[in-house]
């Protein structure tokens, strides 16, 4: 199994604990503080990158005049996802091969995603394909102060641990390579992490 099915593989386990444990971490919270900042940003056709159970994609139906949709590989997810809104379209979809024609959406969003994927580069292209010209493309994402879950922690916490791939901000815009016309301070998500939001212009 490669590290993406892997990804998949423990989304799909931890799809019936994944909103108690933002909630728990203050994750949910630092993300809503974070996208009420960029609210102005969020305009048109919007795609949720990675969605999961569609929190991001369901604060932007409820908050702005913007039509959603959102995507995530875990099918798990996207079952989940639909029970919590029937105004969005939610879809299994491969970030890395997205079934959208070019220059479909005005803004282009991913949340807490950059550290699973697998081919980044070939993510981030994906997602500048899909987005218009003069489109925003938009990140959500941990600033690196991460503390290490200590030896005692075992189970999915441990599995997410060995998968996860932080990526910087200085790399984000590295690999985004696109002008960036907004960064917000950032946000606590809790003792140990911090949340910033980027917007790129195509």
């Amino acid at each position: 199994m490669n590290r993406s099915e892997q990804v998949k593989h423990a989304f799909n386990d931890f799809t019936n604990d994944y909103d108690n444990f933002m909630e728990k971490t203050k994750h949910n919270n630092a993300k809503l503080k974070t996208l009420e900042k960029l609210k102005s940003r969020i305009t048109g056709k919007v795609l949720d990158v990675a969605t999961g159970t569609g929190d991001v994609a369901l604060w932007i139906s409820k908050n702005t005049f913007s039509s959603v949709v959102g995507i995530d590989f875990s099918e798990k997810m996207i079952e989940h996802a639909k029970t919590k809104g029937d105004n969005i379209d939610f879809l299994v979809q491969d970030i890395e091969n997205l079934k959208f024609n070019n220059n479909e959406f005005d803004t282009v969003i991913c949340c807490l995603a950059i550290c699973w994927f697998g081919n980044r580069e070939k993510c981030i292209s994906e997602m500048k394909r899909v987005c218009k010209s003069e489109g925003n493309i938009i990140f959500l994402e941990e600033d690196g102060n991460i503390k290490s879950v200590d030896n005692k922690t075992d189970g999915i916490m441990k599995t997410f641990e060995n998968l996860e791939n932080f990526v910087s901000v200085d790399k984000i815009k590295k690999i985004v390579d696109l002008e960036l016309i907004e960064q917000t301070p950032i946000e606590p998500v809790d003792e140990n992490h911090g949340l910033v939001g980027l917007v790129f212009r195509k």
